[in-house]
């Protein structure tokens, strides 16, 4: 057997899911198939010794409302990146979050999404960032955002070895112990305060004054 270099040996963690991308297929056998069931035993075992890592998500803050060009008023929301990955915002916005009238799309009522100039956005770990929320609105109904973010994670070959494989339960499996890269939106708000200088009105608007 050749010897294999220093430091260049594999985890075992990764060696279960590289066997979880060869063991599914139909030339394999009866053998594979039974060795398929043992190691899916084994990953039971590991997983309830293994504590899965959360996702990494943004801290979100609302600074206060500033003017900008082209809104009626912006609020000011600091992202920070308290993770120990990179994380890229994105400007993308949930289908559940827009509906379709007579052929037309419009977002829900109170949800803005983050102003989209210099999108994507990088947030390296430890450091954070302002993004604007245009509120072009009367303040009749309280408002809020969402931030879509995604970790910008090392390209990993036993990810997408976890990813190829075919049988959904041992993929299903696999990705537990391999997480494919997701985006996730996290929520901020709803917020009722008025902008300075605002007032409220008797139908329950609001001006500036």
């Amino acid at each position: 057997m050749k010897p294999m270099p220093a430091g260049s040996a594999p985890e075992p963690r990764g060696l279960l899911v590289e066997f979880l991308a060869r063991c599914y297929r139909p030339a394999s056998g009866k053998f594979v198939l039974i060795a398929a069931a043992l190691l899916f035993i084994l990953l039971v075992g590991l997983m309830s010794r293994t504590s899965l890592a959360p996702r990494p998500l943004p801290g979100l803050t609302f600074l206060g409302y500033t003017n900008k060009p082209f809104t009626v008023v912006a609020a000011l929301v600091l992202v920070t990146n308290g993770s120990g990955v990179p994380m890229k915002i994105l400007p993308l916005t949930r289908n559940a979050n827009v509906i379709e009238t007579n052929g037309e799309y419009f977002h829900v009522p109170g949800y803005t999404s983050p102003w989209p100039e210099g999108m994507p956005r990088f947030v390296q770990p430890g450091q954070t960032t302002v993004l604007d929320i245009h509120l072009n609105s009367d303040f009749r109904e309280p408002w809020w955002t969402e931030v879509a973010t995604r970790p910008q994670l090392r390209p990993s070959r036993l990810r997408d070895y976890a990813a190829s494989i075919r049988q959904p339960t041992l993929r299903r499996w696999a990705q537990r112990l391999c997480p494919p890269v997701e985006t996730t939106w996290t929520k901020l708000g709803p917020f009722t305060n008025l902008p300075p200088g605002w007032v409220r009105l008797r139908d329950g608007s609001a001006r500036r004054f």
